[in-house]
């Protein structure tokens, strides 16, 4: 039968809870007048209790889903020890038996039976995720230096295509210079040219 959703007790508290209830029949025992079966009983519980693997088991010798099956067991055999006919029980004891087992089925009812252990798999990928953490600023500085050969080629790139401009600039400028250059020879030699023949009219002019 399932818990009862929202009311699961943790395992650690079914389990002390059992410890509490053998304490209780073992004491019952010492005090009655027919000690056996309460005694004995009492330990069947503190004993099934304590191999159960929990917080507060003594002997993890088997899982919660076996324990579970377990104490199921111990409540039919408490009620069976109260009406069996080989040994004496008293009244008293008869009726400690049936409470017990009542109480214990009420705390099986509402107890959380779930493994709480990390699995293998789950193991690994705890420990590949520990990894990734410790790789990550390795990689982080990777992609900075990375970045910044990155930036470094992009600025290279555009320094040498801003020279290449300038180098075309100049390239365009230059034929523009000669031009001016030659144009400006040529109105000197014509001014020149123009300065001699001025020259010799007016050596002419003057032998007339």
């Amino acid at each position: 039968m399932p818990a009862i959703e929202g009311a699961q007790r943790p395992f650690w508290m079914h389990q002390v809870v059992e410890y509490l209830i053998g304490i209780v029949l073992i004491g019952a025992a010492i005090q009655a007048p027919e000690p056996v079966v309460p005694a004995v009983m009492g330990g069947l519980v503190v004993m099934n209790a304590a191999i159960a693997r929990g917080p507060a088991s003594a002997f993890p010798l088997v899982s919660r889903t076996v324990h579970r099956w377990l104490d199921v067991v111990v409540m039919l055999l408490l009620v069976a020890a109260a009406f069996q006919p080989a040994f004496d029980v008293d009244s008293t004891g008869r009726l400690l038996l049936c409470g017990i087992a009542f109480v214990m089925f009420f705390i099986w009812l509402n107890s959380d039976f779930a493994e709480k252990a990390i699995s293998k798999k789950n193991k690994q990928q705890v420990k590949q995720a520990r990894q990734e953490r410790l790789a990550r600023p390795q990689s982080e500085e990777l992609g900075k230096k990375a970045g910044r050969v990155v930036g470094s080629g992009v600025n290279a790139a555009k320094r040498m295509n801003q020279k290449r401009k300038e180098a075309a600039q100049d390239g365009l400028a230059r034929p523009q210079s000669e031009e001016l250059g030659r144009k400006a020879g040529r109105v000197v030699g014509s001014g020149v040219n123009a300065a001699k023949r001025m020259n010799e009219k007016r050596k002419e002019a003057d032998n007339e």
